[in-house]
């Protein structure tokens, strides 16, 4: 099992366990996410803002299971018992010749499990991780379809999108439809995040 350790909030995480949709955990911070790569191999990727605060905690699926079944009223020479057999792991960082431990914390690319996702180039270019995720998707602003390459836009930019300047001062109604949270209008210095199939109804209505 692993789990994300941000050592600048102090949060521990565990991962969604369906690699297929590729969902990020975030530190409570959110200067690190990390998701699984494949799961059935135990490699993680991950992303951070401060990269010598990302960790990842690793531990011994062997000496979990173990606690589960015989935990309760066991002595402490069964709980040492159950960690030398786990820490008979060669090859593995939890072995006696390596970290001799069921748990132990990595730093990205210590081992092979663990790597940075190629985004995180992006991020030491300054981008946000949200930024550095960022897929296009297609809204339609009116009539016409336009391809968003931001995760975030803003009053200006929808009026953009609709073909209008501006920088005129001209006030427009902005009514949005979105099919996973709810219908709003836009105004100007309003900020919105871009879901998929957002659908902007931009209409004159004056000037400044």
């Amino acid at each position: 099992m692993k789990m994300l350790f941000c050592a600048r909030c102090f949060s521990f995480h565990s991962f969604n366990p369906d690699a297929d949709q590729k969902v990020w955990t975030f530190c409570d911070c959110r200067q690190m996410a990390a998701r699984w790569d494949k799961p059935d191999n135990g490699t993680v990727l991950v992303l951070a803002q401060i990269p010598e605060l990302a960790f990842i905690v690793g531990m011994h699926n062997g000496f979990l299971t173990s606690a589960i079944k015989n935990g309760a009223g066991r002595s402490s020479e069964d709980w040492q018992k159950a960690h030398s057999l786990v820490t008979k792991s060669p090859g593995y960082i939890f072995d006696s010749n390596s970290r001799n431990c069921w748990a132990t914390i990595l730093r990205v690319g210590e081992t092979s499990d663990v790597d940075w996702h190629p985004a995180q180039e992006k991020v030491k270019a300054g981008a946000s991780i949200r930024e550095a995720l960022w897929e296009p998707v297609a809204i339609r602003v009116n009539t016409k379809e336009v391809m968003v390459n931001k995760p975030d836009i803003t009053y200006d930019d929808v009026v953009e999108f609709a073909g209008y300047d501006p920088s005129k001062g001209t006030i427009y109604s902005i009514t949005c439809c979105c099919k996973k949270s709810r219908d709003f209008c836009m105004h100007p210095g309003k900020i919105v995040a871009v879901e998929e199939g957002m659908l902007f109804n931009c209409y004159y209505t004056g000037n400044a």
